[in-house]
């Protein structure tokens, strides 16, 4: 078998077992309705609804492992492909998952070797970010201006462009952290971008919004994926750029995420069921 990997639901999918086949068997689809015990023709070959039944996936999304081998392997193409027990890792487009570094290969198939007895997508977050930008983030997919259109919509209203009017501790820190972050897009953009303490007094005008949304659109696949991964999560446009292009380290974006909420456990305490969680 093959599996093909969800980014959007982290739901697995079993691929035809017919040589050459790219036809994609997910919750009793495949490329349309199957009904009774008919067979449906797929690209590469028939497969029956019972084959689409023996998927094994479980209520929490998990299943049993059913590969001994993940590796990556330099393809003719120059890309990194991963590969379980010698056959392609692809998407739910039926692309195969091609990475262009090896490093970035590498983790992938690692992320599949380090699983147990089951396979737990949530645990394999790099290669949900590979999957995202070969079927969403590339230029001809239809799902491209969805991610687009997110970015842009966080820019109205950037979680870096709010600062706090006290203490004036926290909106040093801010000033410190996010300050950098915002000029350094600003400049990327070629337009001022405004910040302020006042939630319903912020607006950007609409050339810089129409300037950010034109450099987003003019990312490449890969950076977009990381950009839209790391910018959805901190509400911020501008740190998931900055994360993408390397002006600030994974760790310094988290911390920069979550500034404010740092800040209230130092000061009053840690709560558990609040700070560990968010």
């Amino acid at each position: 078998r093959r599996l093909g990997f969800c980014s959007n639901s982290f739901q697995l999918l079993q691929f035809n077992r017919h040589k050459g086949s790219k036809a994609i068997v997910s919750s009793g689809k495949a490329n349309g309705k199957v009904s009774g015990n008919e067979e449906a023709e797929y690209t590469g070959g028939p497969i029956s609804k019972r084959d689409i039944l023996m998927e094994k996936m479980r209520p929490d999304g998990t299943t049993s492992r059913f590969y001994a081998i993940a590796s990556s392997e330099q393809s003719r193409e120059g890309h990194w492909d991963t590969v379980i027990d010698g056959r392609l890792l692809r998407t739910p487009r039926g692309l195969p998952v091609s990475l262009p570094f090896k490093g970035l290969s590498d983790v992938v198939a690692g992320e599949w070797q380090r699983q147990g007895s089951n396979i737990i997508p949530g645990m394999m977050p790099m290669t949900t970010l590979a999957v995202m930008a070969i079927d969403q983030c590339h230029k001809a997919s239809p799902l491209r201006h969805i991610l687009e259109k997110s970015l842009v919509d966080h820019f109205g209203f950037d979680a870096l462009c709010f600062r706090a009017d006290g203490p004036k501790e926290l909106r040093q820190i801010q000033d410190e952290k996010w300050g950098p972050m915002v000029d350094w897009f600003s400049a990327q953009i070629g337009k001022p971008i405004k910040v302020s303490d006042e939630m319903f007094d912020l607006e950007q005008d609409p050339a810089t919004v129409a300037a950010a949304k034109e450099w987003v659109q003019n990312l490449d696949q890969w950076t977009l994926a990381t950009t839209s991964y790391s910018g959805s999560v901190a509400k911020s446009l501008i740190l998931g750029a900055a994360v993408s292009h390397g002006v600030v380290s994974a760790e310094d974006a988290a911390y920069s995420a979550r500034i404010e909420e740092a800040f209230q456990a130092q000061h009053w305490g840690f709560i558990e069921g609040g700070h560990d969680i968010d």
